[in-house]
């Protein structure tokens, strides 16, 4: 009897242990990904939900890979400090890859280029960077629009917002006098407001890519670039694409 008491619960044990492996396993199955969904074509809200480009991308990617993905809405310094924190794993916010970045974050490859340019009301034009100079400018919070003013425009007043939809408001009612940001997404997001305008040349170029916490989660940088490279090969990444970019 103590004999096949042990055998069993030697069992029980072999049992228990692969359910606790199989529970790990599943966790392992997603990847927890943070976003800031105010940033059309790239990332944004439909119908309560988290939409966009590249959400869309990173669940092909996924779904290749066997997995499935969590997306976690959030401020966009909120998504830089989750990926750094790894209270996510990926970040996919239109993150542009810049050297202060690299410092903490590792990226995948490229996936999109966009020009930044000015916003601003077509009755008081800013062309220009010079034209900037003492007047009061709008960024969003931990983008690169920030650090563009920061370096060259150190004149001007910069004013950090955590959405652009505020500082677009604020630009329409005159408390500040232009916005740095994305091309794209500018025009998406006054595409009905025929007061307000964009730069006819961009002030930079920013190239996108998804970050995770340096050093870690490096085979899924891994398997996201060799399934990138599969997307682009098989047509599935322009058809994602082109569905967004008309």
């Amino acid at each position: 009897m103590k004999l096949w008491k042990k055998f069993l619960t030697a069992g029980l044990a072999v049992v228990m242990a692969a359910g606790l492996t199989a529970c790990g396993g599943n966790k392992e199955e997603t990847i927890k990904v943070g976003t800031s969904p105010d940033f059309p074509p790239y990332e944004f809200l439909k119908d309560g939900e988290v939409v966009g480009v590249e959400i869309e991308l990173i669940k092909a990617l996924a779904e290749d890979m066997g997995k499935k993905v969590d997306v976690q809405a959030m401020d966009f310094d909120g998504v830089l400090a989750a990926v750094t924190t790894s209270k996510v794993q990926l970040g996919v916010s239109g993150l542009s890859i810049t050297d202060e970045r690299k410092q903490t974050m590792d990226f995948t490859d490229p996936i999109f280029e966009n020009s930044v340019r000015i916003m601003f009301k077509k009755d008081k034009p800013y062309e220009t960077p010079d034209a900037l100079k003492g007047k009061k400018i709008g960024f969003q919070v931990g983008t690169t629009s920030g650090d563009y003013l920061k370096d060259e425009l150190p004149d001007a007043e910069a004013n950090g917002y955590k959405e652009y939809i505020q500082a677009i408001t604020d630009l329409e009612n005159g408390k500040i006098d232009a916005i740095v940001m994305d091309q794209i997404p500018a025009e998406r997001m006054i595409a009905d407001k025929a007061d307000l305008q964009l730069s006819k040349e961009p002030l930079y170029v920013d190239t996108y890519a998804f970050a995770t916490k340096k050093g870690e989660n490096a085979e899924l940088i891994k398997n996201i670039n060799a399934g990138l490279k599969k997307l682009k090969e098989n047509g599935k990444y322009d058809e994602i694409v082109n569905k967004y970019f008309k």
